[in-house]
């Protein structure tokens, strides 16, 4: 048997679309191995956000030929659609696709040839097409399972380089979409996690305002699905209705990641960000109004080009009012093709480490505190395999808070159990077994 092995870098929507190849393969009659065999086919799954995830996606390009240098290495994802030709030159590629096309990877692949050069099958992303299935039902060692939904952004932020290497707006039929929830319902899976470059857009390129909404009132239904979560939705599509139905559906997870950036408004301005500071604070407070026991997180962008000192105050200002609980931090990095990378105001990369470090310090003690007032309550958690040499199981609340716990009789992966929070840490929350939920 024919053995493949697939690597993904970057984003939820990343991980869904490498699981999905995976998928592709076994059920193709492959054997789905670890990256760290040898394997007769790689695939590398690539991410193009950041100058840090490229430089990754060329290690286990490299990685991958160091295994088997006679093995088919193939390089899908961003970064090709971005620079196919830096991907061209390493050594051992036989086949480099884009965002496109990937439903076809198999028959791509068994067509390669050890003979030829290097086959490019990247397509243009400008033209608007129909949403490119690509299903999935199997998350290896996950318990939770992605579903994407949507594809592609037209906003054209200043640093990001999305739209270029996804394309515009494209949603995914509601109906595959139900299809797909059903077909990872009965593969065990009790939580999904809705997926997209643009979640809270769905729909609009079917004329559909309130896709996002019903697609969550037909997932509600399904029976068997007992959580449902929203990964990273942009503030400004966080409106009321979208806020009524998280607090009216009873499997909606209290968690909303929201993309911050920053928090000074030249700044904002500059990224070409449609908000202000103020205006996440205030989203912020109206969310817990209707959620008050929501958790929050967001990302931030440090040392943009001309970001200066009381800019950067004020994006440490807004991440404490707004009370993020996490918050994932990126160094600027410029990217070709956008605006951002042409900008004048470069700040030094001592800098942007010094601020990361402080804003760093900051939001653990944001997280501490919001997992500090979980202590005395009951949590759902949805349970994962025990770690092994430990006594301990773990799993994600609702508010999507680390928690853990003494290892019961019985292996609980995969299901919503109830835990007495005791105590807490900046990391993670600490409980005991209360009772199992049952469907």
């Amino acid at each position: 048997m024919k053995k493949a092995a697939v690597t993904t870098l970057g984003c939820k929507v990343n991980q869904y679309e490498g699981e999905a190849m995976a998928e592709a393969f076994a059920k193709k009659g492959y054997e789905v191995v670890s990256f760290a065999e040898k394997a007769d086919y790689y695939v590398i799954h690539t991410c193009a956000v950041t100058a840090s995830a490229e430089r990754k996606s060329r290690r286990m390009i490299r990685r991958a030929y160091r295994h088997n240098p006679e093995a088919f290495i193939i390089v899908t994802g961003c970064y090709p659609q971005a620079d196919q030709e830096a991907v061209k030159k390493l050594l051992g590629v036989d086949l480099i696709m884009g965002t496109k096309g990937r439903h076809r990877i198999v028959e791509e692949a068994e067509k390669l040839d050890k003979k030829e050069t290097t086959k490019i099958l990247v397509a243009s992303v400008k033209e608007s097409d129909a949403y490119q299935d690509l299903p999935n039902t199997a998350f290896k060692d996950r318990t939770r399972a992605f579903l994407k939904i949507q594809e592609g952004c037209d906003r054209y932020c200043a640093y990001c380089v999305i739209p270029y290497v996804r394309g515009p707006i494209r949603s995914r039929k509601e109906s595959e979409v139900l299809k797909e929830a059903l077909s990872l319902r009965d593969a065990g899976y009790r939580e999904i996690v809705l997926t997209g470059i643009n979640l809270g857009l769905y729909g609009k390129d079917l004329d559909d305002k309130e896709g996002l909404i019903k697609v969550l009132h037909r997932l509600h239904g399904i029976e068997g699905i007992q959580r449902i979560r929203l990964s990273s939705i942009e503030p400004t599509e966080i409106t009321t209705a979208l806020l009524d139905t998280m607090a009216s559906l009873s499997k909606m997870a209290h968690h909303l990641h929201i993309p911050l950036q920053s928090g000074d408004d030249v700044i904002l301005s500059r990224m070409k960000r449609l908000y202000r500071g103020e205006d996440i604070i205030r989203l912020a407070e109206d969310i817990r109004k209707r959620l008050p026991q929501i958790g929050l997180s967001t990302d931030v962008i440090v040392g943009f080009p001309g970001e200066k000192e009381h800019h950067f105050g004020n994006t440490c200002r807004v991440v404490c009012e707004a009370a993020f609980n996490r918050v994932h931090i990126f160094p600027f990095s410029p990217r070709p093709m956008t605006e951002a990378s042409k900008l004048a105001g470069r700040v030094d990369q001592a800098v942007k480490e010094e601020r990361s470090r402080r804003l760093n310090a900051q939001a653990k003690e944001q997280a501490l505190s919001f997992h500090r007032r979980l202590v005395g309550r009951n949590e759902s958690v949805l349970a994962e395999p025990p770690a092994e040499k430990t006594n301990r199981q773990a799993g994600w609340t609702s508010a999507y808070v680390r928690a853990v716990w003494p290892e019961g009789e019985k292996d609980l992966k995969g299901q919503l159990v109830d835990i007495h929070i005791v105590d807490a840490d900046e990391e993670k929350v600490y409980g005991r077994l209360k009772k199992i939920s049952k469907l």
